[in-house]
């Protein structure tokens, strides 16, 4: 959590090593497609550029070498659904406001529907948001199987970019051009079809790396980064009370919750597997009123209370409660969290049993 006497000598090997993979676009390179990076990780093959450099393999059909990825994470698939499994880690409903509706990573990241027992989209309330990047439904194992042959990414092209680029601005006081490009082509593939909405990079040494703070935690959502970037940059105890006041906002529609609908009316469609993740969204029929988008209606504030006519009603800012962000041991967000003690993991109890020299640390 602290940086030693030499960062700079870190940093240089970074991106040295970063500019060493980005100077060979034919080894690997950025998918054009944030959604096809995933589904390629459920059919083990490769994606179509590479963009994955290294990842656990999963295969076999059993428990020693295959992986439960999508059945205990994952969007949600009721038990008498066409596939059983997700649903086991929930996503903030603060992380999904944390993308703009033109990001094409927040239909990925954080799953609003669950698929139910008539294989149809149902919309969750705001305190049930599942992960959703790893989805059993685009396996081809249906049934109760648990051993899916899904890999687990652990380092990305876009990984690569974005060590780069915090790597450069850290060694010259600011982003070089090669860094800001480098940034910029990440949020270009997140808002493909939508380039006019990506926004202006900052150049500041200081804005930057917020800049690239918050890229991080959009792009690699799901992904098991978030808590150990949070740690060596020293802002995880930050980053964990900034969240619990969003979430108290969230629960109150202040700030920037304000227009955050209290409900939502809906009617469910088929699921289809198929389709991406952001039609998916798409498809669900949300009851809307005059001069609201169907796009919209997840930052648009309510207007109506009786349920019309063939709608379901489900709670989404309503459905955040003072537990749920705090003093509660089994519902509140982070509610174990210690600084300065819980970024550090206990030693395994079998580690210790096998080493009478070993004693426990860290204060566990």
């Amino acid at each position: 959590m602290a940086q030693g006497s030499n960062p700079q000598k870190y940093y240089q090997i970074a991106l040295d090593e970063c500019k060493d993979i980005m100077n060979n676009p034919g080894e690997h390179s950025l998918n054009p497609s944030y959604e096809a990076v995933f589904r390629a990780l459920h059919t083990n093959t490769q994606d179509a550029t590479n963009e994955v450099i290294f990842a656990v393999g999963a295969f076999g059909g059993n428990a020693r070498t295959d992986s439960k990825i999508a059945y205990y994470i994952g969007l949600k698939h009721d038990d008498n659904s066409n596939w059983k499994g997700g649903g086991g880690i929930n996503a903030l409903p603060v992380y999904f406001y944390e993308f703009s509706k033109y990001d094409l990573r927040r239909d990925m990241n954080v799953g609003v529907f669950k698929v139910n027992n008539s294989n149809q989209a149902e919309l969750v309330a705001s305190n049930g948001f599942t992960d959703s990047k790893y989805r059993k439904s685009w396996t081809s194992i249906t049934g109760p199987s648990q051993n899916l042959a899904v890999d687990w990414p652990l380092l990305r092209f876009s990984d690569v970019l974005l060590m780069f680029a915090e790597a450069d601005n850290e060694l010259h006081g600011g982003p070089s051009a090669d860094a800001i490009n480098a940034v910029m082509a990440v949020r270009q593939r997140a808002y493909a079809g939508n380039l006019g909405q990506v926004g202006t990079i900052p150049t500041g040494k200081a804005a930057f790396f917020d800049y690239i703070v918050k890229e991080r935690q959009l792009e690699f959502g799901g992904e098991g980064l978030r808590k150990y970037d949070l740690i060596r940059w020293n802002l995880l105890e930050t980053k964990i009370n900034e969240t619990r006041a969003k979430l108290t906002q969230f629960m109150n529609g202040t700030g920037a919750y304000a227009n955050v609908p209290e409900y939502i009316f809906y009617k469910k469609p088929t699921y289809v597997p198929t389709k991406t993740a952001q039609q998916n969204v798409l498809d669900i029929d949300f009851y809307t009123t005059a001069g609201v988008a169907k796009a919209d209606i997840f930052y648009s504030p309510n207007q109506s209370v009786a349920t019309p006519s063939g709608y379901t009603k489900v709670n989404w800012r309503l459905a955040m409660t003072q537990p749920y962000i705090s003093g509660d041991p089994i519902k509140s967000y982070a509610y174990y969290f210690q600084p300065n003690r819980k970024e550090l993991l206990p030693l395994a109890l079998d580690v210790v049993n096998s080493n009478y020299n070993l004693t426990q640390d860290y204060g566990y």
